[in-house]
């Protein structure tokens, strides 16, 4: 996700999880936080899913995305959670 992407969450209100920003954390996403692309399973005409795995408060919080508009530069964020599972490497990690 480049960092020029703007974020609209609904309602307009500031949505925090423990001490972190949720729209902070979605635009300083980076490239070794990447896990992998999904398929929309309820149609697969639609974007992408693009799963991350992003390191907070030392616990593993998986995050789900699909670009919505590139143009408007919208994203609509699906998960935002704790892992379930344990991640033992991620693609483009150092």
């Amino acid at each position: 996700i480049e960092k020029s992407v703007t974020i609209s969450i609904m309602p307009p209100t500031r949505i925090t999880t423990a001490s972190y920003d949720i729209k902070d954390t979605l635009l300083n996403l980076k490239t070794k936080e990447y896990l992998e692309t999904l398929i929309d399973n309820k149609n697969s005409n639609l974007p992408y899913f693009y799963a991350f795995i992003k390191e907070i408060d030392k616990r593993n919080v998986y995050i789900k995305v699909k670009i919505r508009s590139k143009e408007n530069h919208k994203i609509f964020c699906v998960s935002f959670h704790f892992a379930r599972y344990s991640i033992n490497k991620l693609p483009y990690a150092n």
